[in-house]
């Protein structure tokens, strides 16, 4: 297994319980925003829950993605040393950018060079035999 994506694993499965925050509709998504019309909406019929997180949490989470960051580029780095195949999990980074996103850290181009060596997977070589 390559270094990347076990450090995506650890935190994607440490962040499971901030997955549904980053999944709440915001301004211009989900049935609570229509684009053009306007819809009248039963109030009894409606339930929504929106999760909070205190700032304390939030505050936590956004060292943890900084750490995350620091780790994932010295990670690439090792990885692209010892020629490790890329192993990561493009639903996995997809979380993990959101999650980012979510507190405010810039990890664009961190995750854009992960998903370019995730793109450019070793082909085997084949040889050819010849014929005598």
């Amino acid at each position: 297994m390559c270094v990347v994506s076990m450090i995506s694993d650890h935190y994607d499965k440490k962040w499971d319980e901030y997955k549904k925050i980053i999944q709440q509709p915001g301004p211009g998504q989900g049935p609570f925003y229509p684009p053009t019309t306007i819809v009248p909406i039963d109030a009894s019929t409606v339930t929504t829950t929106f999760i909070q997180i205190s700032r304390t949490e939030f505050e936590n989470l956004k060292k943890q993605v900084e750490e995350m960051r620091e780790l994932l580029t010295k990670a690439l780095a090792y990885d692209r040393m010892t020629n490790q195949a890329e192993c990561s999990n493009e639903e996995k980074l997809d979380r993990l950018e959101k999650v980012a996103k979510f507190v405010g850290i810039d990890c664009d181009d961190l995750f854009k060079e992960l998903r370019k060596v995730h793109a450019k997977k070793p082909r085997k070589r084949r040889t050819r035999r010849v014929k005598r």
